[in-house]
């Protein structure tokens, strides 16, 4: 995902501990789409110049 990001100029702005724990709620199926989409518009910056 941070890929695809950075490839269409943006950047996620969160703590790394923040997203380690997101991502690992969401491949144990603990974190649905909705909150996770929540979290990634949250935490998401625009970076283009």
């Amino acid at each position: 995902m941070e890929t695809f990001l950075v490839l269409n100029g943006f950047e996620l702005n969160a703590d790394v501990d923040d997203s380690e724990f997101v991502s690992l709620r969401l491949a144990a199926g603990e974190l649905h789409r909705t909150p996770f989409t929540e979290w990634v518009v949250r935490h998401v910056i625009d970076v283009e110049i």
